[in-house]
């Protein structure tokens, strides 16, 4: 089954920002303007968070979080899809992101590495 998407609203903040601090991610500033933030279900089951910065037609990658059930299952890849195809319908063109311990997984989603950060152009 394929996963949803629910742009996070309400009670669901807490366990956002609950699972950024699991995964040693920032979560003082998920609420600022510019910033959408999603939970992704399956059969119910929470299995992840993310979301982007919109900065004009360039978007930053925020906080993908892949509950740790379900690590290396594809999941993060089709919830990085999903982020992706929304985002290019609000407008992003070019998405970056910044990160020091999964280069590696977005290398193989087709980011490169430009400079200090990854970008899919």
């Amino acid at each position: 089954m394929m996963i949803q998407t629910m742009q996070i609203a309400g009670g669901q903040w807490q366990r956002f920002r609950d699972a950024l601090e699991s995964a040693d991610l920032p979560s003082d500033d998920v609420d600022l303007p510019n910033r959408t933030f999603f939970e992704f279900t399956r059969d119910g089951e929470t299995v992840g968070w993310g979301g982007f910065e919109t900065h004009g037609a360039d978007g930053l990658l925020r906080s993908l979080v892949v509950e740790p059930a379900y690590r290396s299952t594809g999941v993060g890849g089709e919830m990085l899809r999903v982020v992706e195809a929304i985002a290019a319908k609000q407008g992003i063109a070019r998405f970056h992101l910044l990160t020091t311990i999964a280069s590696g997984f977005f290398e193989q989603q087709g980011y490169a590495l430009t400079s200090e950060t990854l970008s899919r152009l």
